[in-house]
């Protein structure tokens, strides 16, 4: 009887990391299966005016093959996600590096840098658009300051590409420096320390680390799969560029977008963002196959205090950076419009809250942000509930069956996924009645 008893606590005891597992699966597993499942069915038939035709089977994927504004768009997603992700994860990496130490109010600085992530991308493409623009925005004015043309970022091609890039490295470097911060935590501290004791330089430390073979699987792998996922998306784009001027920033996930919802060939583009997804799958195989490989005070010296100063002026730089889209965008909500429109100023001349008035009092803006703050609490405490549960029974169980590597795979999976893949689907039955 006492056998008994003691076989049914052992395991009472080992189901509990797989139920506490058990709702983030659940949750990733259905994220992940219904679109790809009814977007690999939809790829295989023929939409006309929305409406399914009837199966068609490849013929929409020999179509997208042959096209070859689909090439165009997979060259420019490629490029893009290169840029983005190479001058992120070096950005990241040095923010890390420079937060890890022990400095004065180093939760207000982490806190800081990582504003732009928490920002909506329609958001974050409106609060660029606006300093990009000719007559209000402030880049073609500082160009003109440093002696050079205005150089009209979104009128020409490679100019509308390169900002794209530059608004991607500031919306989401900050993702990449909390992925590569925690790798960094995440490693042994004693050779650290060592280091220091034994005379090494800040520099000399951060190099050792860079080329530590335990700090690429923690931090250069994770940080470079999770920031190519996200980039293939299109909503910011969408607001910024439109995927112009012409075809210079039509990434792959805009024209899917384009064709789902400006021609109604709901297939093809399935077809489109399914042959990124199989791409993205092979790149997350790989990171995944990698990552599995590899498992007393004294007084400060001059060249330490040099060291200091570049840290707080480097902190410093970044934190201008981050910050300063929302200066302007709070800037131009106190301005008239007459003033938003007939020059450039860091300050109003005449501060007004007309705007704010105008914006609760004629345009009902009550309503919309009551129904965000409700959405965003709803959607953020069953994500918390679920994610810390998941995180406990991966942190303090040892889990067997392949199950730490299977809820890898769904993360990452659900994050590879594009949104229009959602969308488009979404979009198409809820025209054709049956949502």
């Amino acid at each position: 009887m006492e056998e008994r008893e003691s076989r049914a606590r052992r395991l009472r005891t080992a189901a509990v990391p797989y139920l506490l597992l058990l709702p983030a699966i659940v949750a990733l597993a259905a994220r992940l299966l219904y679109p790809t499942i009814d977007g690999v069915r939809a790829s295989l038939h023929r939409y006309r005016y929305a409406l399914d035709t009837g199966y068609t089977g490849g013929d929409n994927f020999v179509a997208v093959y042959g096209d070859a504004v689909f090439w165009k768009a997979m060259a420019t997603t490629v490029q893009f996600i290169v840029c983005t992700v190479s001058i992120e994860t070096l950005l990241g990496l040095l923010l890390a590096l420079v937060v890890a130490r022990e400095l004065r109010f180093a939760g207000l600085i982490r806190v800081t840098l990582i504003l732009p992530m928490t920002i909506a991308p329609v958001v974050v493409g409106v609060i660029w658009r606006l300093l990009y623009a000719s007559g209000i925005g402030v880049v073609d004015p500082l160009f003109q300051a440093l002696g050079f043309d205005a150089p009209n970022v979104l009128a020409h091609g490679l100019s509308a590409f390169l900002g794209l890039v530059v608004v991607d490295v500031w919306e989401w470097t900050p993702l990449m420096f909390l992925i590569i911060l925690a790798g960094l935590h995440s490693l042994p501290q004693d050779p650290i320390e060592a280091a220091r004791v034994d005379g090494a330089s800040a520099l000399q430390t951060s190099s050792s680390i860079i080329r530590c073979r335990c700090c690429v699987p923690c931090c250069w792998w994770p940080s470079c799969c999770a920031r190519s996922m996200p980039s293939a998306r299109s909503t910011r784009s969408i607001v910024l560029t439109k995927g112009g001027p012409g075809t210079a920033t039509q990434l792959i996930s805009i024209y899917a977008y384009n064709t789902a919802f400006l021609f109604s060939q709901y297939g093809r583009a399935m077809a489109m963002l399914i042959s990124l997804l199989a791409c993205l799958l092979l790149l997350m195989a790989a990171a995944v196959h990698f990552m599995r490989r590899q498992r007393g005070d004294r007084r400060m010296t001059l060249r330490e205090r040099l060291g200091a100063i570049f840290v707080y002026l480097t902190l410093g730089v970044a934190i201008f950076l981050a910050l300063f889209p929302f200066w302007w965008m709070l800037v131009t909500s106190l301005k008239l419009p007459v003033d938003i429109f007939s020059h450039v100023a860091l300050w109003p001349q005449q501060i007004t809250f007309g705007n704010y008035y105008r914006l609760f009092a004629e345009f009902h803006f009550g309503p919309f942000l009551l129904n965000s703050v409700v959405i965003v609490i709803a959607s953020v405490g069953v994500s918390l509930v679920i994610g810390t549960l998941a995180a406990y029974a991966l942190a303090r169980f040892r889990l067997r069956f392949g199950v730490r590597h299977m809820t890898l795979y769904l993360v990452l999976l659900v994050r590879m996924l594009p949104e229009s893949c959602c969308a488009c689907r979404s979009t198409s039955r809820w025209r054709n009645g049956a949502c």
